[in-house]
């Protein structure tokens, strides 16, 4: 039985010709997805209405895809349904298998990545920077940036170093009370061991992860820095408050009666209040201007406080006043918020004369510093006392991160029962049983040379001046890092990661984060002190270079060296049952890798098979 279902239609696949095609994904850069070939259907009248009538060429509500499920010799599938084409007849496909690691579409920050409180960030990661994976999931090596403007007042005693150690102990960030200076040392941000997301995503689809992938000494060192601001920033904006008479609050007339005359006057008041956000010391400076009453009316005056408490208060108090006459006072006053639960407001009062065109007002509310709850001086860039790995993560799905792993070192991944096996391909392919298909040989298979194939493999480009990733291009002609021509038969493997360089400066040697970009991947390198330093080590061992040598140089020289057999056989369900993309076959005196098998059912239980390989020619 073959059928699609969804929430939209059920579709009955059994009396059409169904091809599936399953790929060996060390081949390609797809993963797990089974798919069918292309295959017709018959456009019915309820189908063309679930499509939103694509039979119609004006139509505007045409649907091409679906999600749902395949089902399949009684296994069900999550699957997309697809219309690619329409003439007289659907062309559709399905694809389907995405249900071994269901979690390949969750990202990065998702995961359940290590979260908790500590006591102290900066002892914390102390006690951390001595050890390595596996021991710890996470670390903080020395990382240079560029990233900060040191010009910016804010940044000024930042020493552009991400998590900055010097003398046994990690730089803080501290207020001096005495002088009012804030010290923005440092940024304490956690590295996450590579390993450490890869077992939490494989856990997190319900599989333990095993390989040889846990034991490569290269792998184990790799921590990943992501371009994101881990730190918190506990800035209060200056508060700028500019008022012109018209902005009065509310008017009015007043009678003074001098006999033998009657004067009016109108009256202007003005009401603000601007809550302070974050509590600390403050300092208010400008200037606000009072306009006089003629024929020695009221007093004017102009009134700041904090709360009820009065911080600059001035009432103009002369034996004769003009209506001509304004009068303009200075103001710098020094505050500090209290410590309660009542919120913390700047009062802004003043009663005065009517004008036109006038500033009444024109102060700045500036942060001297700031406090916490209890009343102490906080710096302005805050290092949380808490470990959260979900946001020094790219921006990146579980998905693209393996598949970033298995481009960068040619990594194969086996489900099996409930554990992930990773290992590399080019040790994969000596390992294995061998199923023997020389009863399905052909006399005259069809066969494909690949003398002319070549491979390019390199890190996504970075626009840096500074620093060169050697790439490698690998031909039957020979190896290269440059002066290469690519073809069309040129397979190019592209890696979206990097490995920050090292670069000196200000005496420490370490990482160099150079490219800004939160959706790559950049690699450390870091297994504990050196010389009694968090510093990071040269990355040479997970350069293109060294990973193709250990990785991809056999494989390389293997594919180079091969030709592709296609030929096709009919077999019983119980003769190919154990049979799939990751098994080695004899056939015609040699072993194969297979690189895609497609299936037709004939029969119940019958099948046609078509099955590509590759065999070596050494």
């Amino acid at each position: 039985m073959k059928k699609f279902v969804c929430s939209d239609f059920e579709l009955d696949l059994s009396s059409y010709d169904v091809t599936t095609m399953e790929e060996n994904f060390w081949f390609t850069d797809r993963i797990f997805a089974k798919r069918t070939l292309p295959f017709e259907i018959t456009l019915t009248s309820d189908i063309d209405k679930v499509l939103g009538y694509i039979s119609f060429p004006n139509s505007r509500t045409i649907e091409t895809m679906f999600n749902g499920y395949y089902f399949e010799k009684n296994e069900k599938f999550t699957a997309i349904f697809e219309v690619e084409e329409f003439e007289s007849s659907l062309s559709v496909s399905i694809v389907f298998g995405f249900d071994e690691f269901p979690n390949f579409s969750k990202r990065l920050s998702e995961l359940p990545l290590d979260k908790f409180e500590v006591d102290n960030i900066y002892t914390h990661a102390a006690g951390i920077i001595s050890q390595t994976w596996p021991v710890v999931n996470y670390n903080f090596p020395q990382i240079h940036t560029d990233k900060i403007n040191t010009e910016e007042e804010i940044w000024f005693a930042f020493g552009k170093i991400i998590n900055n150690y010097k003398d046994g102990a990690f730089l803080i960030n501290e207020v001096d009370i005495t002088e009012d200076i804030t010290y923005n040392r440092n940024i304490m941000q956690p590295l996450p061991y590579l390993l450490h997301i890869l077992k939490k995503g494989f856990e997190d689809a319900g599989y333990e992860l095993e390989g040889d992938v846990l034991s490569d000494e290269s792998i184990k060192k790799i921590c990943i820095y992501s371009d994101v601001e881990y730190y918190t920033t506990n800035e209060q904006e200056p508060i700028n408050i500019f008022k012109m008479s018209e902005d009065f609050t509310d008017t009015g007339e007043i009678t003074l009666i001098r006999p033998p005359y009657i004067h009016r006057m109108q009256y202007y008041r003005f009401d603000f209040t601007y809550p302070i956000e974050h509590p600390g010391k403050y300092r208010i400076v400008g200037t606000v201007k009072m306009k006089l009453f003629p024929y020695l009316g009221p007093r004017p005056f102009f009134r700041i406080k904090y709360r009820n408490q009065v911080l600059f208060y001035h009432e103009v108090n002369l034996d004769f006043a003009s209506s001509r006459f304004t009068i303009t006072k200075n103001v710098d006053v020094v505050f500090e918020t209290l410590v309660d639960i009542l919120p913390n407001e700047i009062i802004l009062e003043s009663y005065q004369g009517a004008s036109a065109d006038e500033i009444i007002i024109s102060l700045d509310i500036n942060p001297i510093r700031l406090h916490d709850t209890s009343g102490e001086a906080v710096p302005t860039i805050i290092n949380p006392n808490q470990v959260d790995l979900s946001r020094s993560v790219p921006e990146m799905t579980f998905g693209e991160f393996f598949t970033t792993l298995k481009n960068w070192f040619n990594l194969d991944l086996t489900p099996k029962g409930n554990k992930a096996i990773v290992n590399f391909v080019q040790d994969e392919i000596k390992r294995g049983e061998v199923i023997d298909l020389s009863d399905t040989e052909v006399k005259q298979p069809r066969r494909k040379f690949n003398k002319g194939v070549s491979f390019l493999l390199q890190f996504n480009e970075t626009d840096s001046k500074d620093y060169t990733f050697l790439p490698v291009f690998h031909s039957a002609s020979g190896i290269t890092n440059n002066s290469f021509v690519k073809n069309e038969k040129t397979n190019e493997i592209m890696i979206n990661a990097l490995p920050l360089p090292l670069m000196l400066r200000e005496n420490v040697q370490t990482a160099h984060h150079f490219d800004s970009d939160t959706s790559k991947l950049f690699a450390v390198m870091y297994d504990g002190l050196t010389s009694g330093l968090n510093l990071a080590k040269n990355p040479d061992e997970i350069m293109i270079p060294k990973v193709h040598e250990r990785h991809f140089k056999e494989w390389f020289e293997r594919r180079i060296n091969s030709q592709n057999f296609i030929w096709e056989f009919k077999k019983y369900y119980e003769n190919i049952r154990g049979l799939n993309s990751k098994k080695k076959i004899f056939a015609y005196n040699q072993i194969h890798l297979i690189k895609n098998i497609n299936k037709n059912e004939l029969d119940e239980n019958y099948y046609e098979i078509e099955i590509e390989t590759e065999a070596s020619l050494k």
